[in-house]
């Protein structure tokens, strides 16, 4: 891993982006979760078991009871 330092620059509104000499770079987070933590955003869909799969993805509104 590795990190550099910064000057930040506040918006208004979302900005999932920054600038390292000039250019534009996104965040992108990993493609499978760290040991011992949930599934999130594009990692739901990399599942090993399908009923698992399903269970994930109706996790992430429980209040919504979607079966």
């Amino acid at each position: 891993m590795t990190s550099f330092g910064a000057e930040v620059i506040e918006q208004p509104g979302y900005n999932p982006s920054f600038k390292i000499q000039g250019q534009i770079h996104h965040r992108a987070g990993a493609l499978l979760p760290q040991p011992n933590e949930d599934h999130k955003f594009l990692q739901i869909y990399f599942v090993s078991n399908s009923e698992n799969e399903v269970e994930q993805r109706c996790a992430i509104f429980p209040e919504k009871n979607v079966k």
